[in-house]
């Protein structure tokens, strides 16, 4: 799942944090906390006047409750890994028929926004529909995946070993047999 994080620099100055050299941290959830996951991808937004993407990055745990904060105690850890150069405006945004309705675009209040796939694929259907352009075939992950696989491109076959706990033998009796040899080994 994409997500936008959002912050209102008066209280969080995310462009100065960049400046100073912040690549990872911790980020309140207060709104979707159930939804999202570590490697979910984040788009970090600035609001405000000067209201610009800076930077995208990734999930990295759990949600968590990380106790008293300022901007509340749940909250997940991220990292950045590139930073938007020059970042995109609010102006630009705009500009883009995709990202007008998004509410952030548009000064929504809030910390944590999922970013909605549907508006996205209508753009690129929309893309790829254009007579003009190049043609190209819209294809889902899943297809994607099926074909890298199928063409052996980008991937490679690792045999796994897998364990799967067989209930039926987890009996007290075998239990005490394994704990009797530990203790004399």
């Amino acid at each position: 799942m994409d997500w936008l994080f959002q912050c209102n620099p008066k209280r969080f100055d995310l462009a100065a944090k960049l400046k100073e050299g912040l690549t990872a941290g911790d980020w309140s959830m207060n709104q979707h906390r159930d939804l999202v996951s570590p490697g979910d991808r984040v788009f970090f937004w600035q609001s405000g006047s000067q209201a610009r993407l800076l930077a995208v990055g990734r999930v990295t745990s759990p949600v968590y409750d990380r106790g008293t904060n300022e901007f509340g105690s749940i909250c997940v850890d991220y990292v950045l890994e590139q930073m938007i150069v020059p970042p995109l405006t609010r102006d630009e945004a705009l500009e883009k028929p995709m990202l007008r309705k998004f509410r952030p675009s548009t000064g929504a209040q809030g910390t944590n926004f999922v970013i909605d796939d549907a508006a996205i694929v209508d753009e690129a259907i929309a893309e790829a529909s254009d007579k003009s352009k190049i043609p190209i075939t819209l294809i889902d992950g899943r297809r994607l995946a099926d074909l890298l696989i199928t063409h052996q491109i980008g991937v490679r076959e690792d045999n796994v070993k897998v364990y799967r706990l067989a209930l039926d033998d987890l009996t007290l009796e075998n239990l005490e047999s394994v704990v009797e040899e530990a203790g004399t080994a």
